[in-house]
Order: C-alpha cells, then sequence, then structure tokens
C-alpha cells in the first residue's frame, strides 16, 4: 500500500503543476493531509502486526485501541483523497462501514451508543490476532461476538488497495486529459 502511495504522491505533484490545484488551498491542503494521514495509519498498522504481543495487560488495550483507531482514521483519509479528486466517498462501502461499527462498538463509544447497547471488551480475551465483545441491549439481553483483528486489517487493506487503484487511475485519466 506504501508503494501506491508513493505513486499516486508523484502524479499528484503533476496533477497540481498540469491543474493547479494548489490555488484551491483547501482542497490541495485535505489532499496532502489524506495523503500523508493514510501512509501514518498503514505504519501504525504495520507497527502493530510486526510486534511480539506484550504480556502487560494496559499495553494489550493501547495496542488493540491505537490499531483499531488507526483503521478508522485511515478509512477517513482515504474518502478525503477520494473527495478531492471528485470521486465519490467510500464511507458507505458495507464492508468499510462494519468494520467502523467494530470500532465504535469495542472502543469508539462502548458505553454511549445511540443504539442503547453497552459493550464490554473481555479483558482475558484480548491478543494480537483478536478479541471477545459482549454486548447488552435496551432489554438486557446479551451478545458475543469475537472479533478478529486480522480479518479487519486484512479487509480493509484489501479494500485501501482498490481505493488507491481508483484514486491513480482517476489522476492518470485527468492528467492524460490536461495533456491533449
Amino acid at each position: 500500500m506504501l508503494k501506491k502511495m508513493e505513486a499516486i504522491r508523484r502524479l499528484t505533484t503533476d496533477y497540481n503543476n498540469k491543474y493547479s490545484m494548489s490555488k484551491n488551498g483547501n482542497l490541495w491542503n485535505k489532499l496532502c493531509s489524506s495523503m500523508d494521514v493514510v501512509e501514518d495509519t498503514e505504519l501504525a498498522i504495520k507497527a502493530y502486526l510486526g510486534r511480539k504481543e506484550p504480556k502487560d495487560e494496559g499495553l494489550k488495550y493501547l495496542y488493540l485501541y491505537g490499531l483499531l483507531q488507526s483503521l478508522y482514521v485511515q478509512q477517513i483519509a482515504l474518502n478525503g483523497m477520494c473527495e478531492s479528486f471528485g470521486l465519490p466517498g467510500i464511507l458507505n462501502e458495507p464492508r468499510l462501514k462494519q468494520i467502523r461499527n467494530e470500532r465504535n462498538d469495542s472502543i469508539g463509544h462502548p458505553t454511549n451508543r445511540s443504539t442503547g447497547v453497552y459493550h464490554y471488551l473481555v479483558r482475558v480475551s484480548i491478543a494480537k490476532n483478536g478479541y471477545d465483545l459482549l454486548s447488552f441491549d435496551k432489554n438486557n439481553k446479551m451478545s458475543h461476538r469475537n472479533i478478529s483483528v486480522l480479518k479487519l486489517v486484512t479487509d480493509q487493506r484489501k479494500m485501501a488497495k482498490s481505493i488507491l487503484l481508483r484514486v491513480e487511475k482517476k489522476v492518470i485519466k485527468d492528467l492524460g486529459k490536461a495533456n491533449k
């Protein structure tokens, strides 16, 4: 994914030169910020995957919270890149929405979801590859989910590569039009 970002970054320099995108400061800044954040969050995700599982419970929480937040923020940045080039937003893609919901239920808003459902991370289940989440609805009915962190990462990376390919194609297409 980082290589695709490098290619897009090179293209955006040409794009900016051809279209004077930087004259629209807000649009240019949105694009640059979004590209930086996509790369930064990918570095955080890679770091999570490359580390051994900590024994310390506090670090387990910190790593898990950091990973889930990185996935969330990366989606927002990918959406910003799409919007910068006039492509449809990606936040309504069902799997990406599901990943955000897993994050929101687990660490985003576990005690105050608009659905009236409350969520609990099962501390003893937290591992590098996933964790268990207990949820209680308004009627105090419990449900259980096993969240595969590795599946969240794999699915998001697959979708991110597809999104970045769309962005790259759009930039190349626009540059081709500009050269005619």
